[in-house]
């Protein structure tokens, strides 16, 4: 709403520069400190990784030694151009059936009358838009990995390894958003910034500088006003699964 009433210059990928950025701290974090991230939520990216295990990247990347740790030891078998080549197509169909009932829901539950009206239109659209999902991800996984080890093998020194790495890996890798269309780009950001915030407030907490008492129920609430304001007079600026999840909460 601020930037459609001229509040707030409107940059072009803004929020494709958001989301890298917090990608590149979210591959930090897993690869290196994944204290700064929610267990549940580490689990995930290791689910995603497909192959990653915390065993692995400790033995490689983050316990101190002496001598360069290669990647066929403990992170995937045989090089690293030959494994992700072959990876990258055997992630693709399992990160698509993982989208699909993902994509299918908000059409049961917020497009059912189109659904029945114009079926082929609908499931046509919402096949092409899982296909795109499905190599966002695959390409989010995959770019990650593949410069992790590209750079690991070009510094070639013992762990732990240098920050930078994972950091431009995660940079690098956000660029695959590119792949989803305009709206979901905005949600998927608006999914990372939460877990970047996070991270940042612990990194504080952990050098001791001093944070607001309740200050993640003061955000709820700021947040919470936010959406509610944008659904009475912005409703437009939702995303179609924000706004039916309101209107299913509040009605119109």
């Amino acid at each position: 709403p601020l930037v459609k009433h001229g509040h707030l210059p409107s940059v072009r990928h803004c929020d494709t520069a958001v989301f890298c950025l917090c990608s590149g701290f979210l591959v930090y974090a897993a690869a290196l400190d994944p204290e700064l991230l929610p267990v549940s939520y580490y689990r995930s990216i290791l689910r995603w990784s497909r192959g990653w295990t915390d065993k692995g990247m400790t033995e490689t990347f983050r316990r101190k030694g002496t001598e360069f740790v290669p990647c066929h030891l403990h992170m995937h078998p045989g090089s690293c151009h030959e494994y992700y080549l072959k990876d990258t197509l055997r992630s693709w169909p399992s990160f698509f059936k993982m989208y699909l009932p993902i994509n299918l829901i908000p059409v049961l539950l917020f497009k059912y009358k189109q659904l029945l009206t114009r079926p082929r239109d609908t499931l046509t659209s919402l096949l092409i838009h899982t296909a795109w999902s499905g190599t966002f991800l695959t390409f989010l996984a995959q770019i990650a990995k593949y410069v992790i080890c590209v750079l690991r093998h070009w510094e070639h020194k013992p762990p732990p390894m240098a920050g930078y790495i994972p950091f431009t890996a995660g940079v690098l890798a956000g660029l695959s958003v590119l792949f989803e269309r305009a709206s979901r780009r905005r949600e998927l950001t608006l999914y990372t910034i939460p877990h970047f915030l996070n991270g940042m407030l612990l990194l504080a907490q952990r050098h001791h500088v001093s944070t607001v008492p309740f200050g993640s129920i003061l955000v709820f609430m700021v947040s919470t006003m936010t959406l509610m304001h944008a659904y009475e007079r912005e409703r437009d600026s939702l995303s179609n699964l924000v706004r039916g999840i309101i209107k299913y909460l509040v009605g119109n």
